[in-house]
Parts: structure tokens; sequence; C-alpha cells
């Protein structure tokens, strides 16, 4: 069933630019427009939500709960970034940038963020640093509790909980032949 070209039950967002990637994960969209910024929103962000740890999620300061559910640009390490990918977990976001860079940000309690141990949430987008020097990464996807990245070379790299909850640590995953 549409409605004036809508399909009923969906509901439309306004983002100030033409969208170029998007990505949902736990109640968190992420996209990014034909500029390469990032936009964040929570749709259905309700009273009484604690607006620390949704700004956390969505990676920018959150006042209250109309703002976390009006897509707002993500600035962070991001401002001085174009994006080319995103993927957004559970509870945790990821930025593929142009040149082969990853931001990450949200809840670390299993290490998804790959920014090392010992580091907790992250609220704003953090360049990750851990990786390989001269590691390019070209795209990304985010799980409840873990983040894989896929090298230029074609190597896959995962951080946080790893297969049946044991933990990893940019660990090369070996696809069959």
């Amino acid at each position: 069933d549409t409605r004036g070209g809508q399909a009923a039950g969906v509901e439309a967002v306004e983002v100030d630019s033409v969208v170029v990637a998007l990505s949902g994960g736990g109640s968190v969209v992420l996209a990014v427009d034909a500029e390469g910024s990032l936009h964040s929103w929570w749709p259905h962000a309700g009273e009484g939500e604690n607006l620390e740890v949704l700004g956390r999620w969505l990676g920018r300061v959150v006042a209250s709960v109309e703002q976390a559910r009006t897509p707002e640009r993500v600035g962070g390490a991001l401002a001085a970034h174009r994006v080319l990918a995103v993927a957004a977990g559970l509870s945790h976001g990821v930025a593929v940038l142009y040149g082969g860079g990853v931001a990450t940000w949200g809840a670390n309690h299993r290490g998804q963020l790959g920014h090392g141990p010992g580091v907790g949430g992250v609220s704003s987008p953090r360049l990750v640093e851990t990786l390989a020097e001269g590691t390019v990464i070209t795209a990304a996807s985010a799980g409840g509790e873990h983040t894989l990245l896929l090298a230029a070379t074609g190597h896959a790299l995962s951080c946080g909980y790893g297969l049946y909850g044991r933990p990893v640590s940019y660990t090369h995953l070996t696809l069959p032949t």
C-alpha cells in the first residue's frame, strides 16, 4: 500500500542534502551525504532516554529526545575528513574515510571500536590508530559487539567479540577458497 509515493508505515526524514550511503543498527540511523559528511539520528528515541548514552551512540551531543530524533551532522574527528561508507552496530558506529582511514564511536565494552585495550565508550568519532601502518580500509560492517573491516588487500579484519563470544583483536580472517 502506498500513499503519495510512500509506503504505508514508512516515515520520511529530511536530510539537508543527497544521501549516498546509509546504515541502521540497533535504533541508530547513519547517513552519508554527497559531500562526505555523516548525519545521525535515533528515530524512535523516547521520553526518559539517557541523553548521554544516546549522544555516545549517535556520535554527537544530544540535549533533548527531539534532537536525537532529528538528523544532524556528526563532527569530531570526521570534521576534517570525507566519509566514504558507514556501518551502524547495535551501540556503535564505524565510518570508512576517503583515503582508507577509519573512525569509530559508541559503546566499547567488547573492544568493538578497535582503539585497543582499556578504552571505554567514545562519545564522538575518533580515528582508529591501532591498524598496521599502511593499511587501507575500503569497507566496514558492524554487528552487536564486533566490527569487521575490509582492507584494500582483500584481507578481512575483526575487532570486538568474535564467533561464539571469543574476544578478537584485529584478527586476520581467512576465507576458504
